[in-house]
């Protein structure tokens, strides 16, 4: 009879210690998720990047579903410093700001005003209202700063010759 109960207390326990086992584990997986792009490097980033300025954001403001859409998606951004914070830049007209987080040696070396060139992720979007007029915020983390060499940063024109240089890519490729 003893030999019966240790049999189906074994036979408890063991479902038990499985599922506590199991719960632990996808609790550890759920809790240490981290987002895929902070494994991404520079170029692995440059090459699967949307490229985009603040009027594209500008006009994502009027639609918070489609702003949405964008999240987690990898952008190479170009646009004029507003502001410099102490982890992030910030590139803002109107109702738009968009928040660069960057490292601190990096920042160190903008200044306002200044034109940038960047890729990342999109991680977070949320909205205020600031003296009554809705304002969309888009936080860009996991960032690099791209090299003057490659003529995307310094100025308005070399930001503009970027732009124009890319479109003619795209255009040799799409066959335009």
């Amino acid at each position: 009879m003893d030999q019966k109960k240790k049999k189906i207390n074994v036979k408890i326990i063991i479902p038990i210690v499985i599922a506590i086992v199991v719960i632990t584990v996808v609790g550890i997986a759920v809790v240490t998720k981290q987002d895929p792009t902070t494994k991404m490097t520079k170029d692995q980033m440059l090459e699967v990047a949307e490229s985009k300025t603040l009027s594209y954001f500008q006009e994502l403001t009027d639609n918070t579903a489609l702003a949405e859409t964008q999240k987690n998606k990898i952008f190479k951004i170009y646009g004029k410093i507003y502001n410099i914070e102490n982890n992030h830049v910030e590139i803002a007209e109107k109702c738009t700001m968009l928040k660069i987080y960057l490292p601190k040696e990096e920042l160190a070396k903008l200044k306002k005003d200044q034109y940038i060139s960047v890729v990342g992720s999109l991680n977070n979007i949320s909205t205020k209202n600031i003296l009554g007029l809705k304002t969309m915020f888009f936080d860009f983390k996991n960032c690099y700063l791209l090299d003057q060499e490659k003529g995307t940063s310094g100025s308005y024109s070399e930001g503009i010759d970027t732009i124009q240089k890319e479109y003619r890519e795209v255009k040799n490729i799409v066959g335009f």
